[in-house]
């Protein structure tokens, strides 16, 4: 029998920031509600954080609810919180729309009281449609639903497999260095401590090899320089304000996905979804 209450709750989810982040934030909001007995939609926004629609990066068949896709403006004066770029007309022209509105700025980064659980009983006794606007995991889920989602689409798949077959990827270590406006990731993960744990591999494993991914086209040439041929990498350009930018950092990701292990950054939800795609180990390399 059809489940009436589930046909009149909606939660409607808008993932922020770049690739990872969106991931984990739809993988969160269809976690959540499934576990709520809701309906669920997907507002996917092109703007300058990810300039690509979903289908040219994914293939939405493997997606379990409806996805729209919008641009900058709608996302801006429809979904975004009220600022001086939209006038403060956000909150107003959702009046009405609506039951809940939640945001990571003034909900789960900064609100002990949204944890999962109070989360999960929120959204229940709220019901209706609710609007969840984030870039973060804020409801826990399966890896296997992540990767059960977030299959590539044929052209970036295409891609994939014929970098990744000339390279031999599947005999490769993974490395991703996180830089460009990263503080975090450059300050705790420095190419020195890369530097060691490539050369304590290669203690161990004198044959080894490593596919390097990095946001930071010249530190491909410092380790190839260094390490000669062991060093695998792609020159890609990586940029999020570019259809085929941010086609290419899918790519690059999927290429990690499939190495052996990936020794990643400090602070990068990059390397978390590369491992997580490919149901690999992940040792970040950090100071702390």
């Amino acid at each position: 029998m059809e489940d009436k209450t589930m046909n009149k709750n909606l939660l409607v989810i808008i993932p922020m920031g770049g690739l990872a982040n969106r991931m984990r934030a739809i993988t969160s909001g269809i976690t959540l509600a499934k576990a709520a007995k809701f309906k669920s939609k997907i507002i996917w926004p092109i703007n300058k954080e990810l300039y690509s629609p979903y289908e040219k990066l994914f293939d939405y068949g493997s997606l379990p609810t409806e996805l729209k896709n919008i641009n900058n403006i709608e996302d801006l004066f429809l979904y975004d919180l009220p600022r001086k770029k939209n006038i403060f007309l956000s909150s107003l022209l959702r009046f009405g729309r609506s039951n809940a509105f939640y945001h990571d700025i003034n909900t789960f980064a900064s609100n002990n009281e949204y944890s999962p659980e109070n989360f999960y009983h929120r959204i229940i006794l709220t019901g209706g449609k609710q609007f969840i606007r984030s870039g973060l995991d804020f409801f826990p889920f399966e890896p296997k639903t992540y990767r059960n989602i977030f299959k590539p689409s044929k052209e970036v798949e295409e891609l994939v497999c014929s970098i990744g077959n000339e390279m031999d990827i599947n005999s490769c270590y993974g490395i991703h260095i996180r830089r460009t406006d990263n503080r975090q990731s450059i300050s705790n993960s420095p190419v020195e401590i890369f530097f060691s744990k490539i050369e304590e591999v290669i203690s161990v494993e004198p044959q080894a090899i490593f596919y390097l991914a990095t946001d930071d086209c010249k530190l491909k040439k410092v380790f190839h320089d260094r390490y000669g041929n062991r060093i695998r990498f792609n020159d890609i350009e990586l940029r999020r304000d570019t259809n085929i930018g941010i086609k290419m950092a899918l790519v690059e990701m999927l290429l990690l996905s499939r190495t052996k292990k990936i020794y990643g950054s400090y602070y990068s939800s990059y390397n978390e979804s590369a491992a997580m795609l490919g149901n690999i180990p992940l040792e970040v390399l950090t100071l702390k």
